[in-house]
């Protein structure tokens, strides 16, 4: 009997993590979806993610992995922006294995389509072997664009736990900028994102301080 209840227990658990983990994603979807296709000109919002999901009485961990999908071509582009949960268990799987073809499962994930140019920016993501931290850096001061965000809240140098979107109209064309960032260095990150050589960075002359205008 209390194996019985045991099995039907673990399994419960299990379903109420992968419901919680689509609630993420779906709730992320929904609000860059609308951020993407807002008429503003230049429009930002800001996401705080959970630590981790509370279920049956115990705290599940995750990774949120935000990445970009790019579809069509130059004259009729389509850009698909993903968001992937991943019990955090996985993912240190993933870095330790010596398999190097190991994929990490994801329990869920939710996507939409935008025919504005998605940038992401973020920090370095490893796995600290032989122990269970993370490591968190920037690239470089000046630019830290990314293939992909990881966006941890329980590692141990940098707890990542934010998402910065800037949503901006540059000679008709619309850009969706991506930033995973600490919710305390959220506004600062943006500001490094928006000064970087790459999106608008301060004129030789002083006439524009440069960055995002929102």
């Amino acid at each position: 009997m209390f194996a019985i209840i045991g099995f039907f227990t673990l399994g419960l658990a299990e379903i109420s993590s992968v419901n919680e983990a689509k609630e993420l994603a779906s709730r992320l979807t929904e609000r860059s979806f609308a951020l993407a296709n807002s008429s503003n000109f230049c429009f930002s919002d800001n996401f705080q993610l959970p630590e981790n999901f509370y279920v049956a009485g115990k705290r599940v961990y995750y990774v949120l992995e935000i990445r970009k999908i790019e579809f069509g071509d130059a004259e009729n582009p389509i850009n698909s922006l993903v968001f992937s949960v991943y019990p955090r268990e996985e993912i240190k799987k993933s870095y330790s294995t010596t398999d190097t073809d190991y994929t990490p499962n994801a329990i869920a994930a939710d996507s939409f389509r935008t025919n504005a140019e998605i940038r992401l920016f973020g920090y370095e993501y490893e796995w600290e072997n032989p122990t269970d931290s993370m490591i968190h850096s920037r690239p470089s001061d000046n630019d830290f664009e990314v293939d992909s965000i990881f966006i941890d809240p329980q590692a141990a140098d940098i707890q990542l736990n934010a998402i910065e979107m800037i949503r901006e109209v540059k000679l008709g064309k619309p850009y969706l900028y991506v930033i995973g960032c600490p919710s305390a260095a959220c506004s600062a990150d943006k500001t490094a994102v928006g000064k970087s050589e790459s999106v608008h960075p301060p004129s030789p002359d002083g006439s524009d301080e440069g960055g995002f205008k929102c």
